[in-house]
């Protein structure tokens, strides 16, 4: 006689077994029983993206990104510039300036950072390839309201000689007369006496420190890889002022202005020595119109450079 308690053992175990088969099998336990279907995932909900706080600063560089670009819708939603000063702000040979020939690396040098709450005046300087300063642009801006709708309201630049413009002091409101601003050469190369390169001694007050920076930051113009260090090492020796000039002046003494080589000490040298002194001597036969050969017109320049440090090594140096 079977007890109840066996026949409840026994149904137990055999509901357990056949639960484990079907597990195995991966089915469920009853063909009419259907898999209830797990909820849907709650869709992730896109935030917002963080609102970027115009700033001068911001507005600056977004400027000169669409001015790169040309990009004149970008220029007028960032301003409040009539259509004269667009047009003249908008050119191609700025585009290229500012674009690095195209290349869209947009690099400058900050110059000028004037800001207060509701005005802000600020500059960046643009180099050529060969890393001198080509073109200054200033933008004048203005809160118009609270609390970051700043827009550009005025445009000045400034050429350097190496844009291929008259060299200028200052920089200028677009569309202004220029004429006060052009750099005035107290001297004529043409009116210098020339004298014959040779070793000249260092003024006996600058220390050997000086010395030696002034070599050192040579070899870095001299090396050329790259053009950013090289100008950097360029105004770094300018900033030397008058102490510079006797070392500049012994690195042209056995230029051959017939090779390549040499043709590209010289310019570096000129170039520092312009920067030191504001000074043209003609070195850059394209600016001489003589009708020399151009290797005859950079030993002249040369020698101008000599002939100048003789007759003002003693004087002080006016800009």
């Amino acid at each position: 006689m079977t007890s109840p308690h066996s026949t409840s053992s026994r149904t137990r175990l055999v509901a357990v077994i056949t639960l484990l088969a079907v597990a195995a099998c991966g089915g469920s336990k009853s063909d009419d029983v259907e898999d209830v279907p797990p909820p849907p995932k709650p869709k992730p909900v896109a935030k917002p993206a963080p609102k970027i706080t115009m700033t001068p600063k911001i507005l600056f560089g977004q400027f000169m990104m669409a001015l790169a670009q040309n990009d004149r819708v970008g220029i007028e939603k960032a301003s409040m510039l009539d259509p004269k000063t667009l047009d003249l702000l908008m050119t191609e040979e700025r585009a290229q300036i500012v674009s690095k020939g195209g290349a869209m690396l947009l690099q400058f040098n900050m110059k000028k950072e004037d800001v207060s709450e509701t005005k802000a005046a600020m500059s960046a300087l643009f180099r050529n390839t060969s890393g001198l300063d080509v073109m200054e642009l200033e933008l004048e801006m203005e809160l118009k309201s609270a609390p970051d709708n700043w827009q550009v309201v005025g445009v000045k630049d400034r050429w350097f000689g190496a844009s291929g413009r008259p060299a200028e002091t200052m920089t200028v409101r677009l569309g202004e007369d220029r004429s006060a601003a052009l750099r005035k050469e107290t001297t004529s190369f043409a009116q210098i006496a020339e004298m014959e390169p040779a070793p000249v001694d260092w003024m006996p007050t600058t220390p050997e420190s000086t010395r030696a920076t002034i070599r050192e930051k040579l070899k870095i113009v001299y090396d050329r890889s790259n053009p950013k260090l090289g100008a950097d090492a360029m105004y770094a020796i300018a900033a030397f002022g008058k102490d510079a000039i006797p070392g500049l002046l012994n690195e042209l003494v056995a230029v051959d202005f017939r090779s390549g080589d040499g043709v590209k000490i010289g310019f570096d040298i000129d170039r520092i020595l312009n920067l030191v002194t504001g000074i043209e001597m003609g070195y850059d036969v394209t600016e001489q119109g003589r009708g020399l050969p151009p290797a005859q017109a950079r030993q002249r320049a040369v020698r101008r450079w000599f002939g100048w440090w003789a007759a003002n090594k003693d004087k002080p140096l006016i800009r």
